[in-house]
């Protein structure tokens, strides 16, 4: 199923009909969008789990970059 048919499903669901009989996909999109914003249709994810993994070593990176940039207090000498 590609977007244009889940959108047309969606539009028959909830009866999205123009007056030229054909399918309202723009209010149809706006709903989808909408019960998205919301957490109508549940919780979402639109990250891969190829670019979720990219992103925490990205973070992991920049923590050690941070973490060797800090300063180190020195040690107290007797």
């Amino acid at each position: 199923i590609d977007g244009i048919d889940l959108l047309e499903a969606i539009a028959k669901r909830r009866s999205y009909k123009r007056n030229d009989g054909e399918w309202d996909m723009e209010r149809t999109a706006m709903a989808l969008l909408t019960d998205y914003r919301s957490g109508a249709i549940g919780r979402v994810s639109l990250e891969s789990p190829q670019s979720r993994a990219e992103m925490l070593a990205l973070a992991a990176e920049n923590m050690v970059k941070k973490t060797e940039e800090q300063p180190q207090p020195e040690a107290d000498t007797l």
